[in-house]
C-alpha cells in the first residue's frame, strides 16, 4: 500500500475574488483542501460549529464585510475547538502597528498585500510544519512501541486509511464495514496511542513509520 501525508485543510477567510481564486487554485494544485468564506458574520457561525480537526491553519484577510478580520482572530483563539489552529493574516493593511497588533491578539504569521505566492505557500507550509511538530512534542512524551502492537489488525488498517486523509465513510467502504463500527475502530486506537484525534494519531503514524508503505 502507498501511503501519502494526509490532505491538510485550510480555512480561507477573504473577500476578494481576485486573490481568493488564484489563491484557491495554487493551494488545490498543491493538494491542500481548502474551503472558502467571504464574508465576516459567516466565517464567525461556521467557527461556532467547527470541530478541532476541521481545518490545519486558517488564512484571514483583516478587512471584511461584516465582521472584521480582528473580531474573527479573537474568535478563533476563543473557542476550545479552534483555538490552536494556527492563522496567517493577509492584509492590505501595511503599518507596524497593524502587525504588532495581529501578532499579540494570536495570529502566527502577517503577509502583507500584494504577496508572492511562492513565499505565502513556504509560510503556509512553515506554519503548518511547526503546528505538527508541536503535536508530536506532545505525543513523544507517553507514545511507547506497545501501545501500537496492542492494536488489532483491522485497528492498524483503518489507521493506514486515516493516514491516507480518508474519511470514516470513505473507510467503510475500503474495509466492507459499517461507519459506525469504523468509528468504534477509531475511537479504541485512540485510546490506546493516547490520542486525542486523527491529526495526531496520522501525525504519529508518519513519524515512527508505524505503517508499512
Amino acid at each position: 500500500m502507498s501511503l501519502k501525508p494526509p490532505t491538510q485543510k485550510i480555512l480561507l477567510i477573504e473577500d476578494d475574488d481576485n486573490i481568493s481564486g488564484p489563491l484557491k487554485w495554487a493551494l488545490e494544485s498543491r493538494n491542500y483542501s481548502v474551503t472558502h468564506i467571504n464574508k465576516g458574520d459567516d466565517a464567525i457561525h461556521y467557527l461556532e460549529r467547527a470541530s478541532k480537526d476541521s481545518f490545519n491553519l486558517v488564512l484571514l484577510d483583516l478587512m471584511l464585510p461584516g465582521a472584521n478580520g480582528w473580531e474573527i482572530l479573537i474568535k478563533i483563539r476563543s473557542l476550545s475547538n479552534t483555538s490552536n489552529w494556527p492563522v496567517v493574516m493577509l492584509t492590505a493593511i501595511d503599518d507596524e502597528m497593524s502587525q504588532t497588533r495581529a501578532l499579540y491578539d494570536g495570529a502566527d504569521d502577517y503577509v502583507v498585500k500584494p504577496f508572492s505566492m511562492n513565499v505565502l505557500l513556504a509560510r503556509i507550509e512553515a506554519n503548518i510544519r511547526k503546528k505538527s511538530s508541536s503535536i508530536l512534542q506532545d505525543l513523544d512524551l507517553h507514545f511507547t512501541d506497545g501501545e501500537f502492537e496492542s492494536l488489532s489488525k483491522r485497528e492498524k488498517e483503518i489507521l493506514a486509511y486515516i493516514v491516507k486523509g480518508y474519511s470514516n465513510k470513505e473507510i467503510a467502504q475500503l474495509a466492507y464495514i459499517n461507519e459506525i463500527t469504523v468509528g468504534n475502530h477509531i475511537s479504541r486506537m485512540f485510546q490506546k496511542l493516547k490520542v486525542a484525534n486523527r491529526t495526531q494519531a496520522a501525525v504519529l503514524a508518519l513519524k515512527y513509520g508505524l505503517i508499512e508503505s
